[in-house]
């Protein structure tokens, strides 16, 4: 069987019959191409090998884009023209923070000089903007990388289909540090540049209920020291309507502050609640006025609820208060916290559904524009041997992999400087240290030289991991439901599962699933072959015997352990047969494999000479 394991990716494929993640590609069992076809595990070898390794390629001619003796050409630069010359297409500027582009974008379509409004000038917009709380500096002021297909696929997610009059309530969710509330301007500005013109976003507005270095918004909570029943559902909903409308008013027109001076936007203050609210109905239209006051007709916002958990404590609030917010006309939301707002309905059970939506996954090769120095492929100088030997192209990948998924949990550290730094001095150290070894400076680096630089920097890179407390150590805990958090929830049995014992979760193709880290660490306490299957596989992935994770043990292991799930929950593996990049082409005939697997056996599941496994 050759195939290569899309480990989160492809859970959501193996159960449906057609997923909607852009990249996922299912194809028959004659095809070259690899057929990802296992269950969610590891994410750091899919979510970061594919950004390097070529999709089209055949399994046996994996070609790593980075490898490209090519430099990077600058887009943002026009070759020198003749007096006579017709003249060439203008390009697109090209920005390196978001903040110079949403910036550019507010100078040209957002800004309303003298309304008195939070759009009066750039100064003030500009604060409103999600900041970092250790730096107090604007998450936008730092590069962002992301592939543009998540971003169109997480834009094509949130289009009300137009036969469905519900409001969606979008929503990432993510451990702590990953980049939730960096990514949903990144989504905007990405609208500007691939929507059509009707489907465009006109405005981000971000609105915080913590954090964000105190700026924020906050209600009081229900008090009940003197024994006074607390409302009943209907009276929060319409506390939460009326509160939201206040945040409103007070983030889009501000607020007089002690000496009468009008501040806008007007931050840090807990907001009471309005006891005397009316229905929720009559609130609506009191904040679809205030829109309609400030935007201008034709305008489409982009509203970012930023730690929607905390805007109050009871969940009816919330959702009176987030169900006002998603019901404005021409309008969107995306909330953003480590756990799902639950208080929202799944979708297709009322007029506001929650939808979940991806976070965005770290391009490496994306980052490498702008941060050239980390380029293994311009440290290493190839030889033609090197740039074409297929060892060296995965174990390329692996160190990628591995970068990658340490950058992913460390942004504050490497856009500081330090990790960067780090990271690129190992570099140096190890190409120096193999040189000194073989009499080798100043020459190109053959096949047997790579392999011993990436094995230094692989060690290296260990040590780093430890440092940032990042190596995985296993919980005491045992946890009940980890077969399923393995496979993946739908929207509509989540509900279900134990608030006490969840973890961070992330969603994939419409699945919702732990975060990796919790996988890894707890136990499962009604399948012990899950915990078998899991020690198989990180006894190779991350002890770092070997610096090639993508081929041989470790995939073939992260394959059990996936295969294993699925069919231990379902009894069968589904491998079906959609390309879902054209939908428009014919169906491929399912492939349904029915078994239940009770024990492992070695063998042999990749073909190659060198395999270890057999």
């Amino acid at each position: 069987m050759q195939a290569v394991v899309g480990l989160r990716r492809a859970s959501a494929l193996a159960r449906s019959r057609k997923s909607t993640w852009p990249r996922a590609r299912m194809l028959n069992a004659t095809s070259r191409r690899p057929a990802m076809i296992a269950a969610r595990g590891p994410q750091m070898f899919t979510e970061f090998a594919n950004r390097n390794v070529q999709a089209d390629a055949p399994w046996r001619k994996l070609q790593i884009s980075a490898l490209s003796s090519t430099p990077p050409t600058d887009a943002g630069t026009c070759a020198t023209s003749t007096p006579n010359a017709i003249p060439a297409p203008t390009q697109p500027t090209v920005f390196q923070f978001p903040i110079d582009e949403l910036r550019a974008h507010f100078q040209e379509h957002m800004v309303r000089p003298g309304s008195n409004t939070v759009l009066k000038d750039w100064a003030t917009y500009e604060t409103t903007l999600p900041v970092r709380k250790e730096s107090g500096r604007y998450l936008a002021q730092f590069s962002y990388w992301a592939a543009d297909d998540d971003l169109k696929y997480i834009l094509k997610q949130l289009e009300t289909p137009v036969d469905d009059p519900r409001a969606l309530l979008g929503y990432i969710s993510a451990q702590s540090g990953a980049g939730k509330s960096a990514c949903v301007l990144p989504i905007f500005l990405q609208s500007r540049r691939t929507n059509v013109n009707d489907k465009k976003f006109t405005h981000y507005i971000h609105l915080p209920f913590d954090n964000n270095y105190d700026n924020h918004f906050q209600s009081d909570d229900y008090q009940d020291e003197l024994g006074r029943p607390k409302p009943g559902i209907r009276a929060c909903k319409a506390h939460g309507a009326a509160f939201m409308h206040k945040v409103l008013q007070l983030f889009l027109r501000g607020e007089n502050d002690a000496n009468g001076n009008l501040e806008v936007p007007k931050y840090n203050q807990r907001i009471p609640i309005n006891t005397d609210a009316p229905d929720t109905g009559v609130t609506q239209k009191l904040i679809n006025k205030l829109i309609n006051d400030v935007f201008l007709p034709g305008s489409r916002i982009l509203f970012h609820v930023d730690e929607h958990r905390k805007a109050n404590d009871n969940p009816y609030f919330r959702r009176g208060a987030f169900e006002a917010l998603a019901k404005i006309p021409n309008c969107k939301c995306i909330a953003t916290y480590i756990d799902i707002p639950y208080e929202i309905h799944r979708r297709g059970t009322s007029t506001v559904s929650r939808l979940p939506l991806p976070l965005p996954a770290l391009d490496l090769n994306k980052m490498f524009t702008t941060h050239p120095e980390l380029d293994f492929a311009r440290h290493l100088n190839l030889t033609p041997p090197a740039r074409s030997n297929q060892e060296c192209q995965r174990q390329m990948a692996t160190l990628k992999c591995r970068v990658a998924f340490l950058i992913s949990q460390c942004f504050g550290e490497f856009h500081n400087g330090r990790l960067r730094e780090t990271l690129v001095d190992k570099l140096r150290e190890a190409i120096a240290k193999v040189e000194k070894t073989n009499n080798t400076q100043g020459r190109l680096h053959g096949p047997s030289e790579v392999t011993d630089i990436l094995r230094e920097f692989a060690k290296a890179l260990e040590t780093i991991q430890e440092g940032y407390n990042l190596n995985i150590s296993l919980d005491s805990r045992r946890h009940d439901n980890l077969l399923k958090l393995m496979t993946g929830y739908t929207e509509d049995d989540i509900d279900t599962l134990d608030n006490r014992l969840r973890p961070p979760l992330a969603v994939v193709a419409n699945r919702i699933f732990a975060s990796w880290k919790p996988l890894f660490q707890l136990q499962s306490f009604d399948c012990e072959p899950f915990n078998i299957a899991k020690s198989l596989f990180t006894a190779v992935a991350f002890k770092k015997k070997s610096i090639d994770d993508l081929s041989a043990t470790p995939l073939e292991r992260a394959y059990l352990w996936s295969l294993w799930c699925y069919s231990q929950q379902d009894g069968k593996i589904n491998f079906n047969g959609y390309i879902i990049d054209d939908p428009d082409k014919p169906e491929i005939p399912e492939l349904i494999v029915k078994f239940k697997a009770r024990d492992f056996k070695f063998g042999r599941l990749f073909l190659g000479p060198k395999s270890t496994v057999g």
